[in-house]
């Protein structure tokens, strides 16, 4: 959806409720409800999804993920959904795992594991052994844009998603606070726009998908666990 209809959408639900007219708000005003809204949305349900490949050269443990997304791609390793190498699936890890593995002489070979040691940092074991190509599927942010702007701004939500919560959400963050609407539309609006979130998670697993990544933050000490396991056996 492109942000002119985005803003025809939010001013027709100001119109429609009876809330007042949209057409008394600064262009910028009305371009930071959508921004307020939407970017609550996003962040919150996941619902845009975003697959990039990094293409990891031979011997190369240490990767930059921003060399595959762009600097600008709002990257964070809280939104990844997963990694794999061809069908193979390269398993999230503690950095502290993985950096004792290659301490350990886990080398050359296809990388099962990844760690972040910093936002943008990588670090693979095995060491590649080969040239590969990382797969990497994340859940990008709400797009920005200079309130106000006259360029056509493509919205990055789906619309399946999109339509609801600017009546909603864009709507009430517009008008909330205004007198005529403090017992009508704006205290309720909001609400109904939290509740349609609610079921946008339940639409796109997020509510799952939230409490796999909480259990798997206990579990990933559990390669840890029989690595050094395999070590002291090792060892003898």
């Amino acid at each position: 959806m492109l942000l002119q209809e985005a803003r025809d959408i939010v001013s027709e639900s100001v119109l429609h409720e009876g809330a007042g007219d949209a057409s008394n708000y600064s262009p910028q005003g009305l371009d930071r409800a959508i921004q307020f809204a939407l970017s609550y949305l996003v962040n919150e349900t996941r619902c845009i999804d975003r697959l990039d490949k990094i293409g990891i050269r031979q011997g190369e443990a240490y990767v930059d993920v921003t060399r595959g997304l762009g600097k600008d791609s709002g990257f964070m390793p809280g939104f990844v959904s997963h990694f794999r190498i061809g069908d193979n699936e390269v398993q999230l890890a503690d950095f502290e795992f993985v950096r004792n593995q290659r301490l350990a002489g886990y080398d050359d070979a296809r990388p099962q594991y990844v760690a972040f040691e910093t936002k943008t940092d990588l670090v693979l074991s095995p060491t590649p052994n080969l040239p590969y190509e990382l797969n990497v599927a994340w859940h990008p942010p709400f797009i920005q844009w200079s309130p106000g702007t006259q360029a056509a701004v493509d919205l990055n939500v789906p619309d399946r998603f999109v339509r609801e919560a600017l009546w909603y959400g864009a709507g009430t963050a517009l008008v909330y606070g205004e007198p005529v609407t403090e017992s009508s539309w704006a205290a309720t609006g909001w609400q109904r726009f939290l509740e349609y979130v609610e079921r946008v998670k339940v639409m796109t697993g997020t509510h799952t998908e939230r409490a796999e990544s909480v259990n798997q933050s206990h579990s990933q000490r559990q390669p840890t666990l029989l690595a050094e396991r395999r070590l002291r056996l090792q060892k003898g």
